[in-house]
C-alpha cells in the first residue's frame, strides 16, 4: 500500500503538483520489485485541522486523472479514508467528494462533470445544473489553484478560495437557489442545507461574523435554515412551503405561541 502524499487538490500528473512527478518515479520503483499495488488517499480533511470540517474539499476531475494513472500502472486496490474527524451535518457540501471517486473507480474515464450531473438533478431537480456549476466551481478551485498542501495540511483556502471564487460560487448558487423554488418540498431542503453549509463555509473562509440562523422544523422534512434577517411569515411560507391557509408562528421556551405578521 503506497500513500499518495502530494499537493492535494491537484491531479499527479498536473504542472501545478510540486511532487506529483517525484511521486510517480518513486511509484514505479516500488512497482517494478513485483509486489501487488494498492493506493491510500486521504479524504479527511477536518481530521488534523477542525476549521476544515465547514470548509469544503472537491477535487473532482483530478481524482478521476489519478484514477486512469493508477489503471495504467495496474493497481489492484484502493483505499479511501473518509469521515474522520468530519461533521455530518456538512455533507451537503462533502459528497461529491466522495461520489466521484466510489464510481470514478467503476469507470475513471468519464469527467467529473457527468458524473455529478445525475445526482444533482436527482437531488435538486431544477437546481440540479447551478447546483452541479457550484460544485465543479470548488473542483476548479483546487484544480487551478497555485497555493500548495498535502496530507494532513490542505491547501490555503484563503488562497484557494480568493475573492474572484466567491463570487462565481455565490453566483451559482444563488441561481441555484432561484431554480429551487420551482422544485419540490425535498429538494428545497436540501437546496436549504446547502445554503446553511456554505454560509458556515464562507464565514470560516473569510473570517467575517455568520448572520444568525434560525432553524425552522417542518414535520416530515425536518429543519430548514433562515437568516436572521428574513425571518417574515412570508418567507417561511415561500422557503418551507407553507399554504396561505395556515398559522405561522413563533414558538417560545415557555410553550407560549406568537403569530407572525404576514
Amino acid at each position: 500500500m503506497v500513500v499518495n502524499n502530494t499537493s492535494k487538490g491537484h491531479a499527479l500528473s498536473s504542472s501545478l503538483s510540486p511532487d506529483g512527478a517525484d511521486w510517480v518515479r518513486n511509484f514505479d520503483r516500488w512497482r517494478a520489485t513485483g509486489a501487488t499495488m494498492g493506493v491510500y488517499e486521504w479524504y479527511v480533511p477536518a481530521a488534523s485541522d477542525a476549521s476544515m470540517a465547514d470548509i469544503p474539499f472537491i477535487v473532482g476531475d483530478a481524482a478521476l486523472d489519478d484514477l486512469r494513472l493508477y489503471r495504467a500502472r495496474g493497481v489492484k486496490y484502493m483505499f479511501y479514508e473518509a469521515f474522520n474527524g468530519e461533521k455530518t451535518q456538512n455533507y451537503p457540501l462533502r459528497w461529491p467528494l466522495y461520489y466521484v471517486a466510489a464510481t470514478g473507480m467503476e469507470n475513471p474515464d468519464r469527467s467529473a462533470t457527468d458524473l455529478l450531473r445525475p445526482a444533482c438533478e436527482k437531488l435538486f431537480g431544477p437546481a440540479g445544473p447551478a447546483m452541479l456549476e457550484f460544485y465543479m466551481g470548488i473542483a476548479r478551485a483546487y484544480n487551478t489553484s497555485t497555493a500548495r498542501g498535502s496530507n494532513w495540511a490542505l491547501p490555503d483556502p484563503k488562497v484557494v478560495f480568493n475573492a474572484k471564487v466567491l463570487d462565481a460560487l455565490n453566483g451559482a448558487l444563488q441561481e441555484a437557489e432561484r431554480q429551487a423554488s420551482n422544485g419540490d418540498p425535498m429538494e428545497r431542503k436540501r437546496m436549504n442545507d446547502v445554503r446553511h453549509c456554505w454560509n458556515s463555509a464562507e464565514a470560516a473562509i473569510t473570517g467575517k461574523t455568520q448572520q444568525v440562523q434560525y432553524e425552522i422544523i417542518a414535520e416530515g422534512l425536518g429543519s430548514f435554515y433562515i437568516s436572521e434577517q428574513e425571518v417574515n411569515a412570508a418567507a417561511i411560507r415561500e422557503l418551507v412551503g407553507i399554504a396561505d391557509n395556515l398559522q405561522v408562528g413563533i414558538v417560545h421556551d415557555d410553550g407560549t405561541v406568537t403569530a407572525m405578521e404576514p
